[in-house]
Parts: structure tokens; C-alpha cells; sequence
């Protein structure tokens, strides 16, 4: 078996990353959103040494047809947090 150097004065070549967050929340939200990680910090600079921006992108009911007409589980899994939802307004359990 051959091992990889991983110490190495060579570029590894990496996949460019690619960060999303499914917003199941209850407050008003776009349905396409993009959040930075320096909106969080705690001094803001010009430029960070840092940053990771993630798509933020809206599950509830009327928000991304187009994504949940394509993906059987994300869709079921926002017609369930309805379901709990509603039961839970039902209940006064919420």
C-alpha cells in the first residue's frame, strides 16, 4: 500500500468546499440567503483573515419548489416539521 506524504513542500489540490444551511426556523426568511462568518465576529475588520460564506437556503412550506419538487427526503422532512408545527399550536404544547 502506498502512503501519501502529507508533509509536503507540494499543493495538495482540494475540492472547492461548498457550505449550506437548510432554515427550517420560524421568522420570515428570503428563500436564498448567503451568511458570512465575519458577520459574527466580534470585532468587525476590513478584511479577514478568515471567511467562510454559507447559502442559506429556506425549507418551509413555498420556499424552493424547484429544490424540494427534486428531493423526496427534504421534502418529507419539511412536510413533517409542519405536521409538528400545527399539532403543536393544536396541543398547547408548543
Amino acid at each position: 500500500m502506498i502512503t501519501p506524504l502529507i508533509y509536503s513542500s507540494k499543493l495538495v489540490q482540494i475540492p472547492v468546499p461548498r457550505f449550506v444551511v437548510f432554515y427550517n426556523g420560524t421568522q420570515e426568511q428570503p428563500e436564498r440567503r448567503v451568511l458570512r462568518l465575519s458577520d459574527a465576529f466580534e470585532k468587525k475588520v476590513s478584511s479577514p483573515e478568515l471567511e467562510v460564506t454559507v447559502t442559506m437556503l429556506n425549507i418551509n412550506p413555498g420556499n424552493n419548489r424547484e429544490l424540494m419538487e427534486k428531493c423526496r427526503t427534504l421534502r418529507e422532512y419539511c412536510m413533517f416539521v409542519e405536521c409538528i408545527r400545527k399539532y403543536a399550536e393544536q396541543m398547547d404544547i408548543g
